[in-house]
């Protein structure tokens, strides 16, 4: 094993600076475990007032940039032959599949929670990790803290899975809870969902089951070894749903 292994971080917003400050905060356990020292060579953002915030953190822990390069070009991270994994947290589809594709052919693993770019080019990614003999890690795109891909991929990997059942979206299944039990209307749920963080300024991707089919897509292509695309799942949304839907729904005939 390498004595030191260096990271690339592609994405500076609210996931990439709180990785930072978990990294450093738990740096000797990792590296511990690991058996190697690990350092961040390279963070990346195309907003400069990102990379400004996220110096900030590094320099309050150290009192300085701790020799990590910021970037606002992401192909300068992947071509530094010194950075061995890169860390994609910008999400969407692009520029991330090229991220990942340009990681995997400049022998690169790599670390993604983008469920939707996973889905949507499972094949030519896998395909091209296989080639390159590179790792693709991505527990955090499904099912977030809890190792159901893991578990999946390795611990139930010789059993013969006939279906994949579970809640999937945290938004969803808070506005349905307020729903089905403080009877308020789907409108009314959502005005708290977004006053308490459970959903996004814009839940387009939650409320209308795309960031549900992502998440079963990439769950159910390693359950059933082959690509289930987000488009053979049959998908459809909660916003048309009244208390009334609900109530008819728990009455038993």
């Amino acid at each position: 094993m390498k004595k030191k292994i260096y990271l690339g971080i592609i994405g500076a917003g609210t996931v990439g600076r709180k990785l930072v400050h978990l990294f450093y905060q738990n740096k000797s356990i990792i590296e511990s475990k690991i058996g190697a020292g690990i350092e961040i060579s390279a963070v990346c953002d195309a907003s400069a007032s990102a990379l400004s915030r996220l110096r900030a953190i590094v320099e309050s822990i150290f009192k300085k940039s701790h020799g990590i390069k910021f970037l606002t070009s992401w192909q300068k991270v992947v071509e530094d032959p010194k950075i061995d994994i890169i860390i994609e947290l910008i999400g969407g589809l692009s520029p991330a599949k090229e991220i990942v594709i340009s990681a995997l052919k400049k022998n690169k693993n790599v670390v993604t929670a983008n469920k939707a770019v996973l889905a949507e080019n499972w094949d030519e990614i896998f395909r091209l990790a296989r080639k390159s003999q590179k790792l693709v890690y991505f527990e955090a795109s499904a099912g977030a803290g809890i190792p159901v891909i893991q578990a999946l991929n390795e611990g139930l990997a010789g059993n013969r899975i006939s279906s994949v059942v579970g809640i999937l979206n945290g938004t969803t299944n808070y506005l349905l809870t307020k729903m089905s039990k403080d009877n308020i209307e789907f409108s009314g749920a959502l005005k708290l969902a977004r006053k308490s963080g459970f959903a996004e300024a814009n839940p387009k991707n939650d409320i209308q089951g795309t960031d549900t089919a992502h998440k079963l897509s990439i769950l159910s292509s390693i359950a059933w070894s082959c690509w289930i695309k987000p488009s053979d799942i049959y998908t459809e949304g909660i916003a048309g749903l009244s208390v009334t839907d609900i109530k008819y729904a728990q009455t038993e005939f």
